[in-house]
């Protein structure tokens, strides 16, 4: 992809998941620095909007990213973001006690989702599945529709298969799943993380809607690998 176009769709995917509103072309002239005129910004989301990258909602002039887009921008635009020493000592805090191992897991996944706003699955083995979290992922806009929250609300009543199905898609130990590559829901994205504590497999996912803050929640998770590893 060109540059000018994505420079221009890094931002409106940046805007979007500040906002859950649809980006015109007048809010990224006057909110971004992006160095070209009105009219070529206009022209480039009219050709993202050809190549598939964007959408719009018939109710509004503005543009939404699209599944393909998110993978465009996860893989090609995104730089790796650091944590906050608050939030690495917050993540460090919670498997700090003498508890058991899965209790400590279930205590780092609560950190995880206060600091993702996002819901997090567990799996420790194939029937020993834990999630937490929800009340941050259906408060998102996109589940304003009792049909979405149903739908995922029946997954979840089989997360021990969803969860296998997760393990089994992956190739390493570390991936991000966007939409219809996710088999949670088409409307949600989870990044996820294999490893193994004293010779047992676990698997860790950060579950949010496709509009999720992918350079956040990545770093959360690669902590989330590096206390994984200690543990």
């Amino acid at each position: 992809m060109e540059s000018k176009k994505a420079a221009i769709l890094q931002r409106i995917i940046e805007e979007y998941t500040k906002t859950a509103e649809p980006v015109g072309s007048k809010v990224l002239v006057d909110k971004y620095d992006l160095s070209v005129s009105p009219a070529t910004v206009r022209n480039c989301m009219v050709a993202l909007e050809e190549e598939g990258y964007l959408t719009h909602p018939h109710t509004s002039a503005g543009r939404i990213p699209t599944e393909k887009a998110y993978r465009y921008y996860v893989a090609n635009c995104m730089n790796e973001k650091s944590l906050a020493q608050k939030e690495r000592s917050r993540m460090h805090e919670s498997i700090g006690g003498e508890e058991e191992d899965h209790d400590r897991m279930r205590m780092l996944a609560r950190a995880v989702a206060e600091l993702a706003n996002a819901a997090v699955v567990v799996g420790f083995s194939p029937r020993d599945v834990y999630y937490t979290g929800l009340s941050f992922l259906f408060s998102q806009p996109e589940f304003a529709e009792i049909a979405s929250v149903t739908t995922l609300s029946e997954i979840l009543d089989h997360l021990d298969e969803v969860m296998g199905q997760a393990a089994d898609s992956m190739e390493g130990d570390f991936a991000v799943s966007i939409g219809s590559e996710n088999p949670f829901s088409d409307a949600t994205s989870i990044i996820l993380i294999r490893t193994e504590i004293q010779e047992r497999p676990r698997l860790f996912g950060i579950l949010g809607p496709q509009r999720m803050n992918y350079q956040r929640n990545i770093a959360l998770a690669r902590e989330v690998q590096t206390l994984m590893q200690e543990l």
